[in-house]
């Protein structure tokens, strides 16, 4: 059974409590678009981290029982290029 959590990133720092064992991670970002949707009166969010950090997620952690070397560090570069 798939558990999920969320945290947020603050500083470039974030915590997390989840069981040990093997896990995909997936790093998700939103931004105002500057486009007022007049029916929620709210200022639509785009997703701006590219799709293989979240959606097609390409990172992997393996949790231990051991949480001092349950550290990760995930350098995210620009999106991938379409496939054609």
């Amino acid at each position: 059974k798939t558990q999920h959590r969320a945290t947020k990133i603050v500083n470039g720092r974030y915590e997390v409590a989840v069981p040990p064992g093997p896990k995909v991670v997936k790093i998700m970002a939103t931004k105002e678009d500057g486009v007022r949707d007049k029916v929620m009166n709210m200022v639509a969010r785009r997703q701006y981290i590219p799709p293989q950090y979240n959606a097609q997620s390409e990172l992997k952690a393996e949790v231990t029982s051991d949480s001092l070397k349950n550290h990760f560090d995930f350098n995210l570069g620009p999106a991938k290029p379409a496939a054609p």
